[in-house]
């Protein structure tokens, strides 16, 4: 089909939509388009598994995830269909949250956290201190003031999912999975969407909520930036006529 520029100046300059003409069953399009964005960032057809060159895609999951072989790509990519990072998020924001209202953060309620998630770690294997002291800071700091995913969500299973159809289609593009494989991580992850979000809106907020915790864990500096890139994409998705999102709502 032919790409039909979006009359809008900032969302043309990302990658058009691409649609290779495939004739697959809707929910086949819908499991592929939970990681929409990731297509768009690869300039990658809506409609196939493929995200682009086995090299490239090699090099970006080894380099990125530490995924190497098959392996690894199964491991990864079953982690985030059960949760990655959406665990973390579900002790954190709670205890950030706490701590801002109170508004002493810096004393004795945020000295208290850090001693429970130390506790936390020692006998769950997760180390959400990182994730906490860097959601703190991007909060008590203004980094999320202003952003434009609306309020905060109560839970980023969302972060998980798109990262989890990106997998897929990355480790079915490096040759890691078969077809068969990767449609069924692909499509368990439109089964997890459904069972958390009611539309596309819902899961693009608390996606990028994710990122953002994600981010101020790794780098603060580069917050803002991030999810307003990523939120320029999200919005192209829900606008744009060829888009996947407007093509195909979340539910049947």
């Amino acid at each position: 089909m032919a790409v039909v520029p979006f009359p809008d100046p900032v969302l043309d300059t990302w990658a058009p939509d691409v649609w290779s003409g495939a004739e697959l069953p809707a929910d086949r399009v819908r499991a592929l388009a939970v990681g929409a964005w990731w297509a768009h960032s690869w300039n990658a057809p809506h409609d196939v598994l493929p995200l682009g060159a086995r090299a490239e895609a090699v090099g970006v999951l080894e380099q990125w995830w530490g995924v190497a072989a098959p392996a690894d790509a199964h491991t990864t990519t079953r982690q985030l269909l059960s949760g990655m990072h959406a665990p973390l998020y579900t002790v954190v924001n709670p205890l950030v949250g706490n701590a801002l209202k109170l508004q002493i953060a810096a004393g004795n309620i945020a000295a208290e956290h850090r001693l429970f998630l130390r506790d936390y770690a020692a006998f769950s294997g997760h180390d959400c201190l990182p994730y906490y002291e860097g959601w703190l800071r991007a909060n008590q700091d203004g980094q999320l003031s202003g952003l434009p995913f609306g309020r905060r969500t109560d839970e980023i299973v969302a972060f998980d999912l798109v990262r989890a159809a990106f997998m897929a289609r990355a480790c079915r593009t490096a040759e890691y999975f078969d077809d068969d494989a990767a449609w069924q991580y692909l499509l368990r992850g439109l089964e997890l969407a459904r069972q958390h979000y009611r539309n596309w809106g819902q899961l693009s907020r608390a996606y990028l909520t994710g990122y953002a915790f994600w981010k101020a864990s790794q780098d603060l500096s580069g917050l803002r930036a991030g999810v307003l890139e990523r939120r320029q994409g999200v919005v192209r998705l829900h606008t744009v006529p060829t888009s996947p999102w407007r093509r195909y709502s979340l539910l049947p």
